[in-house]
């Protein structure tokens, strides 16, 4: 499911119509239809956190990163802009693209070269 996919689903389970939605996030009913539709193919970063919020649920969610609605990063762990670009670009590949991106990356993990000293716990959380 695509972000605009996630937006209307979440909204409509909301019971929200694309109007009160729309005056919720100060847009037109036309952007929100345009946010749903996936028009808007790179959706504003600074548009995700108040569509979340309006919907009650994660930006990480509408994001597409997790299925849980309610997902939460820890304080010490946090995706900076590139870091959700990457994300996004990783999730638009087809299978045999996300192969070779998660063997690169582990292949580059694993060699140890590349590894920061200090991890901030994230060894512990499975990354």
């Amino acid at each position: 499911m695509n972000v605009g996919e996630r937006i209307k689903k979440t909204r409509k389970e909301q019971g929200l119509s694309v109007d009160e939605l729309a005056v919720l996030l100060g847009k037109d009913r036309a952007t929100i239809y345009r946010y749903e539709s996936n028009d808007i193919k790179s959706m504003p970063l600074d548009i995700l956190v108040p569509i979340s919020e309006a919907l009650g649920v994660s930006p990480v969610y509408i994001m597409g990163l997790t299925d849980d609605k309610h997902f939460s990063l820890s304080e010490n762990v946090y995706l900076d802009d590139k870091e959700t670009e990457m994300i996004m670009m990783y999730r638009k590949m087809n299978d045999e693209g996300q192969y070779k991106v998660r063997d690169y990356i582990t292949e580059l993990y694993d060699g140890g070269k590349y590894k920061k000293s200090d991890t901030n716990g994230l060894d512990s959380q499975g990354a």
